[in-house]
């Protein structure tokens, strides 16, 4: 953005714009050395162009869904951050929209009104997928340890903080879900979920249950599922009532390594392997699986395959041969 023919010290705004998606909010004009009253005297649309009486847009700057996110955090000051939904949408959790964007502002920050109404440029709703332009503000009572992170320069609630949040609006297994994405991208664990929530994992608040059965039914060594269809799987598992699966365990027998399997009964010496059509439909996948079934059958283990086709579209089949699977390897522990 060009600073040619702006007057000090408008120059700094412009410099600070550059770093905040074209934006300045007017809790940061201060810090600026501007006066609020002199800054909407001297605005005009020129230069600069309203997202809402709090925050201006550079004119040019182009507006995104990042450029919104970011107003909605500027317009409520420090210690905002987006939350719910909308965090889940900026860390990538598929599912999730932006809109309407959620945000969290401390009750201790924010005493203006819970209302905003974001001002859109003419064309902007045309090149977005989103339908529900509101804004959603939330004035949590208490903030757990390290409540809010920075993606993409936007403040965003951090991923455990997300997962309470998200508790008490999704099913318990969209939940699981969610905490096993964020697991395999590292961006959080079982341990560090407890640790970060711990101070606010008091009685009464809203998705403190949902949160510690997931924990205490993960429990230590919990390991989340490398794909969506071991996830599918282990869902189905769990609504028929049969005992949990261990996840990407290394087996082998008395003198050698064998193999990480997908899922594990170890009770019944079981192991499930989910074949995804697109990695396991080559000759050579094909012949592989075959040598490395054959590996694991001789050392004791029961292996049962289940495909992606066959956990879309015939689950109930599915089920019928896992619970074979089951009385078979019972009556060959009872021999």
């Amino acid at each position: 953005m060009s600073t040619v023919g702006v007057e000090p010290p408008f120059e700094a705004a412009l410099r600070l714009a550059e770093r905040h998606f074209g934006l300045v909010g007017d809790r940061q004009l201060p810090g600026l050395g501007i006066d609020r009253r002199r800054w909407v005297r001297a605005v005009d649309s020129r230069h600069w162009l309203p997202m809402s009486h709090r925050v201006w847009r550079r004119t040019g700057a182009p507006c995104t869904d990042d450029t919104c996110a970011m107003a909605v955090v500027l317009h409520h000051g420090d210690g905002a951050a987006i939350s719910h939904q909308s965090a889940a949408a900026l860390w990538g959790v598929p599912g999730f929209r932006l809109w309407p964007i959620q945000v969290a502002v401390p009750r201790a920050a924010w005493g203006g009104s819970d209302t905003i109404d974001l001002d859109l440029p003419a064309g902007f709703a045309r090149t977005q997928r989103a339908q529900d332009y509101r804004v959603i503000v939330h004035r949590p009572r208490a903030w757990p340890r390290r409540p809010v992170g920075e993606l993409n320069r936007i403040p965003v609630v951090r991923p455990s903080l997300l997962v309470l949040q998200l508790a008490p609006h999704v099913a318990p297994q969209r939940l699981q879900r969610v905490f096993d994405h964020l697991w395999s991208r590292r961006l959080l664990s079982g341990p560090t979920v407890a640790a970060d929530l711990e101070p606010v994992m008091g009685r009464g608040r809203p998705g403190v249950v949902a949160v510690r059965t997931m924990l205490e039914r993960c429990g230590p060594d919990y390991v989340p599922p490398e794909s969506n269809l071991e996830r599918r799987l282990i869902d189905l598992v769990d609504a028929a009532g049969l005992p949990p699966l261990q996840r990407q365990r290394n087996l082998g027998d008395d003198t050698r390594w064998l193999g990480r399997v997908d899922l594990y009964w170890p009770q019944w010496l079981i192991i499930i392997e989910v074949d995804s059509d697109r990695y396991h439909s080559a000759l050579s996948d094909r012949e592989h699986d075959a040598a490395r079934q054959h590996a694991l059958e001789r050392a004791g283990y029961l292996v049962v395959r289940v495909t992606e086709q066959e956990l879309w579209h015939r689950r109930d089949e599915v089920i019928a041969r896992l619970r074979a699977a089951v009385a078979a390897a019972k009556t060959r522990q009872a021999a």
